[in-house]
């Protein structure tokens, strides 16, 4: 099932599947601004990464005497969301925690996605709750591909601006882990990233505890497609299978492990601990 979301000036669509954001266009001009999952490249949209995100050093964790494996950027993608409530321009999904989560996951937990259209801005809003009765131990993270149309472009005509200075360094993968020291990256005036054909060569570029709360996406005649608010994610991945004609921005709570990454899943450096009953919540908006 995919619900549609209107208001005067943007629309977007979103899949039952994953809470996946499939679509996003002004009402005014025939443009999607989301990749429209051609399996020649990547079959995702805007996968949501719970209960955790990345590679887990050996597949897996340890929790309490006992070893999970664990897949790559968690189950949340592939599991079906019950929608909840919806109005013309705003939608709210759950996933519950069930037996069959509970196989590689054991926590009781729901997790809330809402999304709501204000003007030409989209918010998506996470809510993630524990109903265990301990401390339930997850990261939560966006990974939105945004469509750049090229049809009188290059990939280099394009690049992404952080709000603030950064750390002209990132983090890559080293195999099938984060490498356990960054590598050089230079940004043009410590806030600007050229995309290229090429950039994502190795894989993603990503950012640890970054100081932007807001990115741009423009085009080099400086017209902005779109801007992104990240919330208070403290992390940012930025990703797209080499040449292809979009580009991942994506807010992270959290990172893939490294070679030297504990494997006891309360020790691992980027997981969020949540006290039993707690509330945690976090959200992005695009304004395009």
């Amino acid at each position: 099932m995919e619900l549609t979301l209107q208001n005067s000036h943007i629309s977007c669509q979103v899949a039952s599947l994953g809470a996946e954001l499939r679509s996003l266009r002004r009402v005014d001009r025939d443009d999607e601004y989301i990749w429209q999952r051609d399996p020649a490249l990547w079959v995702g949209s805007a996968p949501i990464l719970f209960p955790f995100v990345g590679r887990m050093k050996n597949a897996g964790y340890l929790y309490e005497g006992q070893y999970y494996l664990f897949p790559t950027h968690g189950f949340a993608a592939a599991s079906k969301f019950k929608l909840e409530a919806s109005t013309a321009d705003s939608a709210i999904f759950c996933l519950r925690a069930d037996a069959q989560t509970k196989q590689i996951y054991p926590f009781d937990f729901v997790l809330t996605v809402t999304f709501s259209l204000f003007m030409s801005t989209l918010n998506v809003h996470y809510t993630v709750e524990n109903l265990s009765h301990g401390a339930m131990y997850f990261s939560i993270g966006s990974h939105p591909a945004f469509r750049l149309p090229l049809e009188d472009a290059t990939l280099e005509d394009y690049f992404i601006e952080f709000s603030k200075p950064e750390a002209n360094e990132c983090y890559k993968l080293d195999g099938k882990l984060l490498a356990t020291k960054p590598i050089a990256l230079p940004l043009r005036f410590d806030r600007r990233l050229d995309l290229s054909a090429t950039i994502f060569d190795e894989d993603a570029l990503i950012f640890k505890h970054i100081r932007s709360r807001a990115l741009r996406l423009a085009h080099r005649s400086g017209a902005t497609r779109l801007t992104m608010h990240m919330g208070g994610a403290p992390h940012l991945g930025i990703w797209a299978k080499p040449g292809a004609p979009y580009v991942c921005i994506e807010p992270w709570h959290g990172f893939d492990d490294d070679a030297e990454a504990s494997e006891a899943l309360n020790k691992k450096p980027s997981v969020i601990s949540l006290r039993a009953g707690d509330v945690f919540k976090t959200d992005y908006t695009v304004s395009i």
